[in-house]
């Protein structure tokens, strides 16, 4: 097996095909080296890739050819590192599961790289008592800084490449998500917009589903976990499986972006586009009197039906058009008490001005935590967004949220946070992990 070569639109994708590994045999050499030429050649590529097929993108040398003449074969590897890096079309390494050795140091020959989150980095040669002979020496402290690349050098360990996502190793993160959880609910009391308790509902039965999302995010930001310049962009598919016919079967589709611009040398600006949409496949209970047996609303029984007739209102809409993600609680319109608005479709727009007071590696150690503290930050925000059922009216009103916090982020990734809110029903304080308008 050798490197497969196609061209994909405008595109030119050479794809190591070595099992298991990808190992840079003299086939798999030669297939890379012949494709680069190929597609340096052809007036309709604009751009070239190279991957790996199966589970990695390169484990490095191939050890089946170790003391055969094949290990020494033109195109050596230094040549086929040699016309990537001279190439006059841009180069673009698409690394996942494993870039090691060889492998790494062709990668680092290329004009830009992407990876998947938990890709294995390393140069691993030093554990056999042989040094990186591919350039990787030069090349990768050019990238990461002389320390950590350093360490990797004389160490030989894998790094995932989540911990190199703030270098110039990786320009772009590309990360595929997927989870789900169980949630559970009972109709237990209504309240008005202040907390006050309405009415109590005793008998509403209990129901539990299940959760699951996908998602797909690019990173295009120079820090995937404190952003100062770029982009991020996340694309997700949320569905429940309906615990009974009397419930609605829908999935929703969410779509979110980030902008960073930088304020200064430490400073940021934050932008962000939420939306949410619910798509129904099949609609739930709709008929008012089946749901307020299903819910055991008596609304005689309460002292202002009217409101009575508001949360069946509520629930027919849900079972009609499906219900997106609401807006309130810790990250969207922090103003209002989580989910405080909700509807079949959800638009949010967010800005938010992060100032960092400090840049630092102080370690901590206190009962609930322990690690490294490289930033304190204090910032102020201003957020607006809108619901409805129907996706015509999405935007007729907007409700805002706006004030400040504190924050402090740690060497791990981990953002401790604290924001107070207000909007036109009071003010919320929060208390959390992570950057508001974050998937997860």
């Amino acid at each position: 097996m050798s490197a497969d070569y196609e061209v994909k639109g405008d595109i030119a994708v050479i794809t190591m095909n070595n099992p298991p590994v990808n190992g840079l045999g003299h086939a798999t050499r030669s297939g890379i080296f012949d494709g680069v030429k190929k597609a340096l050649a052809d007036p309709a590529v604009k751009a070239i890739v190279i991957t790996g097929a199966g589970r990695a993108f390169s484990g490095g040398a191939d050890i089946k050819e170790f003391n055969t003449p094949k290990t020494f074969a033109e195109p050596n590897l230094l040549a086929v590192i040699e016309a990537i890096e001279s190439a006059d079309k841009p180069v673009v390494a698409a690394i996942h599961s494993v870039a090691m050795g060889g492998g790494l140091e062709l990668a680092l020959g290329c004009h830009y790289r992407v990876a998947a989150p938990g890709a294995q980095i390393a140069l691993p040669e030093v554990k056999l008592g042989l040094l990186p002979g591919a350039g990787g020496t030069q090349r990768l402290p050019r990238v990461i800084g002389v320390e950590t690349a350093l360490t990797m050098i004389v160490t030989g360990n894998p790094v995932p490449s989540e911990k190199l996502a703030e270098t110039k190793l990786f320009d772009r993160m590309i990360e595929v998500y997927g989870g789900g959880y169980k949630i559970g609910s009972e109709l237990d009391k209504i309240l008005d917009q202040n907390g006050t308790t309405l009415q109590e509902i005793q008998g509403s039965p209990k129901w539990r589903t299940d959760m699951y999302g996908v998602g797909v995010r690019g990173d295009l930001t120079d820090d995937y976990y404190d952003p100062r310049k770029g982009v991020r962009l996340d694309v997700s598919r949320w569905w429940s499986p309906p615990p009974s016919t009397d419930h609605p079967d829908f999935y929703r589709m969410e779509y979110s972006a980030s902008v960073f611009l930088p304020l200064g040398r430490r400073s940021t600006w934050v932008f962000n586009y939420f939306r949410s949409d619910a798509h129904v496949l099949r609609q739930g209970t709709t008929n008012r009197d089946d749901v307020k047996l299903q819910q055991n609303l008596d609304c005689s029984t309460w002292t202002d039906p009217v409101k009575c007739e508001q949360v069946v209102d509520n629930i027919v809409a849900g079972n009609t058009y499906g219900t997106a993600t609401g807006l309130g609680g810790t990250s969207r319109l922090r103003a209002y008490p989580s989910d405080r608005y909700s509807g079949a479709h959800t638009v949010f727009y967010g800005t938010e001005v992060r100032w960092n007071l400090t840049e630092e590696a102080h370690p901590f150690d206190i009962f609930i935590a322990k690690d490294v503290r490289t930033v304190l930050q204090v910032a102020a925000f201003y957020e607006l967004g809108s619901v409805a059922d129907k996706r015509e009216d999405l935007g007729d009103v907007y409700r805002p949220s706006y004030g400040g916090g504190f924050r402090m982020v740690t060497a791990s990734g981990i953002v401790f946070r604290a924001d107070v809110a207000s909007g036109r029903e009071g003010i919320e304080t929060t208390i959390i992990f992570g950057y508001p308008w974050e998937s997860f």
